[in-house]
């Protein structure tokens, strides 16, 4: 009985490579997502309701990249500019370092400490204020944005609300990223 469950780990893991799906680890709950010119790696992840999460997001390419996910293109004005269902909505993201949400370097959050905050922790004015700073405005909902060699992490839970497949995207550049197969799948199963 050893023998088989060690095969059929086997052959599921091998199975999860070849389809180009990455699980989180359950022991760590963390996993390093590199950005690259034009793929994220790895390109297809599944995650578990109930269980926290890190990703932590590295570009390591030569361009700018952002990190989104969500349900159904946006494509106005006339090109792809993020999604119009945000996955990030039912969650309570805490991001590190906090100036990696976009328009967040532009903000000015007088002495509050920037690393280790949540979007339920900012008030309407503050939300507010971070888009109108931001020159991803135009794109919708929740973004990580990295320049070459930096690094961020995305701490959150998934709820039963996320069950499902989501998809993961880079709009930058007039969403000429997306365009260029910067794209990727999120995949929610219950625990």
């Amino acid at each position: 009985m050893r023998n088989r469950m060690t095969i059929l780990s086997g052959a599921l893991v091998m199975l999860l490579a070849a389809c180009g799906g990455a699980a989180v680890p359950a022991d760590t709950g963390e996993l390093v997502i590199d950005l690259t010119e034009f793929e994220f790696d790895p390109s297809n992840i599944e995650l578990v309701v109930g269980q926290e999460v890190t990703f932590v997001l590295a570009n390591q390419g030569e361009k700018d990249h952002e990190f989104m996910i969500g349900r159904d293109v946006n494509t106005d004005p006339g090109y792809p500019n993020g999604f119009e269902h945000d996955f990030f909505e039912t969650t309570d993201p805490v991001v590190d370092p906090m100036d990696a949400l976009a328009g967040m370097d532009d903000m000015d959050m007088g002495d509050e400490e920037m690393s280790d905050t949540t979007m339920g922790d900012m008030s309407d004015e503050e939300m507010e204020e971070m888009e109108e700073g931001d020159e991803h405005a135009g794109h919708t909902g929740f973004m990580v944005v990295r320049e070459p060699g930096q690094r961020a992490t995305i701490t959150f839970t998934p709820t039963a609300d996320s069950v499902g497949e989501w998809q993961i995207g880079c709009f930058e550049e007039d969403g000429a990223h997306w365009d260029d197969g910067m794209q990727g799948t999120l995949t929610v199963v219950e625990a």
